[in-house]
């Protein structure tokens, strides 16, 4: 993150972006995967570029409305962004004008899947999150010369319904909030993104937690959250108010104080030790498109709304996995229909092989732990020693090792455990491919 700041704090940078070009700010994880026009049109921009089509499409990209990519780059610090934009607008300058104008076209249906948007009668939330330091006998953000001194932002959404439920738990005079807010506030927004992309927290890394409100709205709490070896935790309190009135949210504030520890895979440059960090969510009217981004966490939507669906527990007698309801992890639903098309001969082994390995639908699988998944239902002998030959890995690492349920522990599961496979494609069956 910190070349980005070093980069859009640069004058020239920011004068050369209001005055020539159209920004435009999207999460590369999504564009990449989506499945309709905007996915599309992001592929075509990105495959013109130097990046493995295979692989993360993070960068900044010149190009024109038509789609044609008139510059790249992924380096730090301002001085290549600057000689790239140059270049780019030169070669502007050099394009026949049939090429700088262009028809917009309808945009069509978005992918549900990679394409979130408030519900209807929803309600947004703000979330701001600072490192904190002890200077002259009180609590202050970070010096500006320390790594983190930046307030990060996300959003914390509400259901319609789920804020009429509110009302009522205030109007009966209070009592513990719903375990579908405490766990969507604790698992995906109390979290140190000062710095990157923070991992979600596992329901069992909740080891204490108390988010009460009264009849009066006050609400009150404390909570510990700490990783399986100690190495990655978050304690503190919660004080604020809350207000309802005719279904909606009037006021949302809420501060949490508290010491945080640790770094994961991509915020690296953790303060060592427990050190202060302060959060202050705010209600917020959502008129700007940028109090409309999704929350970071709504990456898999299902478990974001019900973040109490799935359990993944790994007991005395090996691996078990207690469902909560239904539903499967968006990033699966390529698979699971790439395995009901394998079983029912629609596809061959080959031709699902060519497309998911393109698509990268897999998304940290190799395919040799894949094949597994078919490998339950493959019952003649020449499918099951193809799959077993498939042993090259198509797919880079898995970038969600620690998600509740992730598909290499599910791909394991399903080949040991055969209660599993039958809870797992019992749901397969019943689950809408269609949409």
């Amino acid at each position: 993150m910190a070349d980005r700041l070093l980069v859009f704090a640069n004058e020239e940078v920011q004068k050369l972006l209001k005055e020539e070009f159209v920004a435009v700010a999207a999460d590369d994880w999504y564009q990449r995967r989506r499945k309709d026009e905007v996915g599309k049109f992001f592929r075509k921009v990105a495959s013109q570029g130097p990046r493995d089509p295979n692989q993360t499409q993070q960068g900044h990209y010149v190009f024109t409305a038509k789609g044609t990519l008139l510059g790249f780059n992924n380096n730090r610090g301002p001085e290549k962004r600057l000689a790239m934009m140059k270049e780019a607008l030169k070669k502007w300058e050099a394009l026949p004008e049939v090429e700088k104008t262009v028809e917009v076209p309808e945009k069509g249906k978005s992918d549900e899947r990679y394409h979130h948007e408030l519900p209807e009668g929803g309600q947004i939330v703000k979330v701001f999150t600072r490192c904190l330091e002890a200077r002259e006998g009180r609590l202050q953000k970070l010096a500006a010369d320390k790594v983190g001194n930046q307030a990060a932002v996300d959003h914390l959404w509400f259901q319609q319904a789920e804020v009429e439920k509110l009302g009522k738990l205030i109007a009966e005079g209070g009592g513990e909030v719903p375990e579908w807010l405490g766990l969507r506030i604790a698992r995906f927004h109390l979290r140190d993104n000062t710095r990157g992309e923070p991992r979600d927290w596992k329901n069992a890394e909740i080891k204490k937690w108390s988010l009460k409100v009264d009849g009066k709205g006050k609400m009150s709490g404390d909570f510990l959250i700490d990783s399986a070896d100690g190495k990655l935790g978050y304690e503190g309190e919660f004080q604020g108010r809350l207000a309802v009135e005719r279904g909606k949210l009037v006021k949302f504030d809420l501060l949490v104080i508290g010491k945080h520890w640790g770094h994961g895979e991509f915020t690296w440059g953790a303060r060592p030790g427990k050190t202060p960090m302060g959060q202050v969510f705010q209600l917020s009217e959502g008129k700007e498109v940028r109090d409309r981004i999704p929350p970071q966490g709504i990456r898999w939507a299902e478990g974001y709304w019900k973040p109490g669906r799935f359990e993944f527990k790994k007991g005395e007698k090996g691996a078990e996995l207690e469902q909560k309801g239904d539903g499967i992890h968006p990033l699966d639903l390529e698979l699971v229909v790439a395995i009901k098309e394998v079983r029912d001969k629609k596809r061959t082994i080959w031709e699902v092989r060519k497309t998911l390995g393109k698509e990268r639908m897999f998304d940290g699988i190799s395919w040799y732990q894949a094949s597994k998944y078919f490998r339950i239902h493959a019952k003649d002998k020449a499918l099951n020693r193809s799959l077993n030959k498939q042993g090259t890995y198509l797919i880079w690492k898995l970038p969600s090792s620690e998600k509740l349920m992730g598909r290499t522990q599910l791909a394991g599961l399903l080949w040991k455990e055969p209660k599993v496979s039958e809870l797992f494609f019992g749901e397969v069956e019943n689950f809408n491919t269609e949409r």
